[in-house]
């Protein structure tokens, strides 16, 4: 089923899942978005451990740390 509202009716894409409006379902697509429209990485702290789980599990605090720290502290005042 799809609705007159959806601009990308035309553009088919074999490798996504789609709702039961026919809307592709695409989770990394959606979280660069959001990664863009906020501007601000969401994490702070580097864990050591790759896709496969491997490595030492030990949480390093990145260059951003800090000043991520202080946006939440003044509640955006300062960026």
């Amino acid at each position: 089923m799809q609705t007159a509202n959806n601009l990308f009716a035309d553009v088919k894409n074999p490798y996504l899942e789609a709702s039961e409006w026919g809307w592709k379902i695409d989770p990394i697509g959606l979280r660069t978005v959001c990664n863009q429209l906020y501007g601000l990485p969401k994490a702070s702290i580097y864990v050591d451990r790759d896709s496969n789980g491997k490595g030492s599990n030990k949480r390093y605090k990145k260059t951003n740390f800090s000043w991520y720290q202080n946006v939440i502290a003044t509640n955006g005042e300062q960026l």
